[in-house]
């Protein structure tokens, strides 16, 4: 059974992000869902990240996790980690972005 499992996990993650050694998960909601006043319902908060050193644990993480709006970015070094989360934080408040990568999946 667990080598299935590792099978259908290699099948499914990127040998180039297995190599990867900066995982993060990054949980959104919208303003409306957490009940935060605001003039724009539909804009996007960033609540939560969990950082990990591995992707099979944050392939875990997000596959369990309850946030259908979550993202899992990576990187080679914390620096560039800090900078996708930013970039990712970014992408969340442009509504061409979120047309495109985000609202079809949702």
């Amino acid at each position: 059974m667990k080598e299935n499992f590792q099978q259908m996990a290699d099948a499914i993650i990127p040998k180039e992000e297995k190599k990867k050694k900066f995982h993060m998960i990054m949980l959104f909601f919208t303003a409306e869902e957490l009940g935060l006043p605001t003039d724009n319902p539909d804009q996007w908060v960033n609540v939560r990240n969990i950082r990990f050193d591995n992707a099979m644990d944050a392939m875990d993480c997000y596959a369990n996790t309850q946030c259908p709006a979550s993202v899992h970015i990576s990187a080679d070094t914390a620096e560039e980690l800090e900078k996708e989360k930013e970039q990712m934080i970014r992408n969340y408040q442009d509504k061409e972005w979120l047309e495109e990568n985000l609202y079809p999946y949702l």
